[in-house]
């Protein structure tokens, strides 16, 4: 069982990708769908996750900061972002503290899937549980 954490401040968005998730793979449990970048951190203080998927821009933190912090933490939870800004930078930052995908909205469910699968998710935590 994998564990999710899904970060953002629209309602819609996290209802729909919690939708995504759960229909296509049983083996994920999203534990969190938080509106706040603080609440996300809290809550990861207290658990693990396997996967977070975080909006670029919250209140409290940013998916950026999110995933800065985790990776200073020395967590492995393989962090996407998602956004609806295609500014380079945020990209490269992103890269820089090592998330593993960076998809615009609006997301598109088949291409959200296959990144979960894919370049995420899936397959890098089933390759490092080996």
């Amino acid at each position: 069982m994998y564990t999710a954490v899904i970060a953002d401040d629209e309602v819609w968005i996290r209802k729909w990708l919690e939708q995504g998730l759960s229909n296509y793979d049983k083996e994920i449990r999203v534990a969190a769908s938080l509106d706040d970048g603080l609440k996300v951190k809290e809550f990861l203080e207290k658990e693990e996750a396997d996967i977070l998927i975080s909006d670029i821009r919250m209140p409290g933190m940013t998916g950026l900061e999110l995933a800065r912090w985790l990776r200073e933490q020395g967590r492995t939870t393989k962090v996407m972002i998602i956004s609806g800004y295609s500014d380079f930078e945020y990209a490269k930052e992103a890269l820089h503290w090592n998330a593993v995908d960076y998809i615009l909205k609006p997301i598109k469910r088949d291409e959200f899937l296959r990144e979960v699968e894919e370049r995420m998710a899936i397959q890098n935590i089933k390759k490092e549980s080996l």
